[in-house]
């Protein structure tokens, strides 16, 4: 018979002591203290050694960037063969996109009050360009210039007794944020050809006489010869005036070949444009004036009457239709309009359609 045992059974078997557990949480205290302090101590070097890795990064993509712009620019300066390159729109005002101009009677230009006074009028009723008159149909130059000085006492004759200065009215212009713009009468001029007799239209079968539109007792007037290359350098020299006072804007009155009677007698200068028919020698003097202004910054508006553009028949003074002599600045000149049987709104409607026809991408203003 086999023996039985009894297992006794050990409470603390399995249990540590206090003292044990208690060396432990100190050992794992300092453990913890010895692990923080290493920690405290070591951030700052650690933080400073990946910031200044950042920051050599960020050295070199910037010392990168740098280079790549310093050649870019290199490379510009070598294709513009080392010149400087000048906005030419600096200090222009900028060109709405539709142009709403009205022209300005010289008796508000002298006195600079009634000056300031009429440009806010014209501002608050929707204008935003003013044209000034700097030589009207009558051969006057309105403003003070020095280009008559070698044609003597007859020459300053040419210039207006109440003469204006061009840059102060372009400052008066712009201080008000408008946009100034100039009118210049180019062929229709009895003045000029009084003091240059290589710019007159002459009479045919005597070069002695200068041709006149109408008999002298009737008031006959000379007129200036678009073929004349003399003619054009004096277009020339107002325009440039213009332009350099400050004239954003040039608008060409008359350019065209005479009106009135006893056309069969005038004669032109044919001979110095090698054989170019009228209307073509006309074209070529609006490029050329375009080019004059545009390289400045500017803009030639070609200026027509309501009548001439909505005209079909061959002109004489255009040496054919007004049209077919349209540009990409074109003007239709209203302000003498008064037709009661439509606006003038209207009416200005109907030559901008006619232009528009003929060029879709022409530029069409009013001028009033």
């Amino acid at each position: 018979m086999a023996h039985q045992y009894k297992i006794k059974r050990h409470t603390r078997i399995y249990r540590q002591s206090r003292a044990h557990i208690a060396l432990r949480v100190v050992t794992i205290a300092i453990i913890a203290v010895l692990l923080f302090s290493a920690g405290w101590f070591l951030y700052q070097p650690i933080e400073n050694f990946i910031s200044g890795m950042m920051q050599e990064n960020a050295k070199e993509t910037t010392e990168e960037k740098i280079s790549q712009e310093e050649q870019v620019k290199q490379d510009n300066d070598a294709n513009n063969n080392g010149q400087i390159i000048v906005d030419s729109t600096e200090n222009k005002t900028e060109v709405p996109q539709q142009l709403k101009v009205a022209t300005i009677s010289n008796e508000h230009i002298n006195d600079l009050n009634v000056l300031s006074n009429r440009l806010a009028e014209l501002k608050q009723s929707g204008f935003n360009g003013v044209c000034v008159k700097l030589k009207t149909d009558d051969g006057v130059l309105q403003y003070r210039t020095s280009m008559m000085e070698s044609y003597g006492e007859k020459g300053q004759s040419i210039i207006s007794a109440n003469a204006f200065d061009l840059n102060q009215v372009v400052t008066a212009i712009k201080d008000k944020g408008l946009i100034p713009c100039a009118s210049i009468h180019v062929f229709k001029d009895p003045k000029y050809p009084t003091v240059n007799k290589d710019s007159a239209v002459m009479l045919a079968g005597d070069s002695n006489y200068m041709w006149l539109d109408d008999y002298p007792e009737k008031g006959g007037k000379l007129w200036m010869d678009p073929y004349s290359a003399q003619s054009k350098a004096y277009i020339d020299a107002i325009i440039n005036d213009a332009l350099n006072a400050g004239f954003e804007n040039i608008m060409l009155y008359n350019v065209q070949f005479p009106s009135g009677s006893g056309l069969e007698k005038a004669s032109f200068r044919v001979n110095n444009a090698q054989g170019i028919d009228r209307q073509q020698m006309l074209q070529n003097l609006f490029v050329s004036w375009e080019q004059i202004v545009e390289q400045k910054g500017g803009r030639l508006y070609r200026v027509f009457s309501q009548e001439e553009i909505l005209s079909d028949n061959q002109s004489v003074i255009y040496a054919g239709e007004a049209v077919n002599l349209l540009g990409k600045h074109n003007a239709v000149d209203m302000s003498g309009y008064n037709n009661k049987e439509i606006t003038l709104e209207q009416a200005f409607v109907l030559s901008s359609d006619k232009i528009k026809s003929k060029n879709k991408d022409a530029e069409v203003i009013d001028i009033i």
